[in-house]
């Protein structure tokens, strides 16, 4: 026994069980999550076809595509680039940390390019397709 500090084998002894209120690890994304954000990557939109929503949005490529005030509108930036990125880390908790995040991408188009822009209504179909995918449909 320690004289000094009576309590070290007790401490020793308890750093050595987890404590029994300790958190689960979180779940992470669900094959159902993995399904609904491959579904909306698939998607294009508009007479050319394509999904703006993969694009990364760093700052660099927003002064090329004529955005440069995009991170000045736009608080939390999300894209489907992102997402993949975070979902192969395990970054999400789970799928409605990843669902916030795709509705937050519909947010921020409207937020930018206006509620009525075309780019806004792709991201309110790409916010609704997601959740049917999520909930077991199609698209």
């Amino acid at each position: 026994p320690d004289r000094a500090n009576p309590a070290a084998p007790a401490a020793a002894a308890a750093a050595d069980t987890p404590a029994a209120d300790a958190l689960p690890p979180p779940p992470g994304v669900s094959a159902h999550g993995r399904r609904a954000l491959d579904a909306v990557w698939a998607l294009e939109f508009g007479p050319d076809k394509t999904n703006p929503f993969r694009t990364r949005l760093a700052k660099d490529a927003c002064e090329a595509l004529g955005m440069p005030d995009y991170h000045d509108v736009v608080d939390t930036v999300a894209d489907l680039a992102l997402a993949r990125e975070k979902v192969n880390k395990g970054q999400y908790y789970d799928d409605a940390a990843l669902r916030h995040d795709v509705r937050l991408m519909a947010a921020n188009a409207r937020a930018y390019h206006g509620a009525e822009s075309d780019v806004a209504k792709s991201g309110e179909r790409l916010a609704a397709a997601f959740d049917t995918v999520l909930g077991g449909g199609d698209v």
